[in-house]
């Protein structure tokens, strides 16, 4: 069922559809009790997070205990509890047996995410988004690849960040063979204090 389809069932916006799936809001109790009319289930299985599916837009957005995402890892999952939420989506489409698209975030504890698109807590893919993000292109709080965008960044080739290390390294504190920033360590400086093996360019140049 669409989010639009489900949305027109009980009288809601589709916004607040996703909203629910992605766990930013919860239904209000007469629209609780429109969806256990809906799916023909009781309230309490909803609020409890006893086994209800409803595939919305591919996804089956199910409250259910830790122990059935375990089962079945290979499938679309929202786990929706009061104070915590765990959304996991891995495409079937494969590339050297990796997922093309794997999304694996949530709240309460690491959740993990490897794909050649990947985003997650942990995210780690050719194109990787996370808080902690490795890959070809990585972004995130934190951040190791090829080219790097993070407050803590390590990249190979490009490197951008509050703190960025790498081949090109731009930052507030950057250190590379070409660096540039508001402190910046290299073979090639530029920043409010530059210092360098070569050539130094900066209000303090070293």
């Amino acid at each position: 069922m669409s989010q639009e389809n489900l949305a027109e069932a009980i009288g809601v916006s589709r916004q607040a559809v996703s909203k629910w799936e992605s766990g930013q809001s919860y239904p209000e109790m007469e629209k609780m009790i429109a969806l256990s009319e809906l799916f023909q289930v009781s309230i309490d299985h909803l609020v409890k997070g006893v086994s209800v599916d409803s595939g919305i837009q591919g996804t089956s957005a199910t409250p259910h205990h830790k122990s059935v995402l375990e089962e079945d890892p290979s499938s679309s999952m929202l786990f929706v509890r009061r104070y915590s939420y765990h959304y996991e989506y891995k495409s079937k489409t494969t590339l050297f047996g990796v997922p093309l698209v794997h999304i694996n975030y949530g709240r309460g504890e690491i959740h993990v995410a490897k794909g050649i698109i990947a985003i997650g807590n942990i995210a780690i893919g050719v194109l990787s988004l996370g808080l902690i993000a490795l890959g070809g292109i990585s972004i995130g709080a934190l951040s190791a690849g090829l080219i790097s965008l993070a407050v803590l960044s390590f990249g190979l080739l490009l490197a951008i960040g509050g703190g960025a290390i790498g081949t090109i390294a731009i930052g507030g504190l950057a250190i590379g063979i070409f660096a540039i920033g508001g402190v910046a360590l290299g073979m090639f400086s530029l920043g409010g204090a530059a210092i360098a093996s070569r050539v130094a360019i900066g209000g303090y140049a070293s």
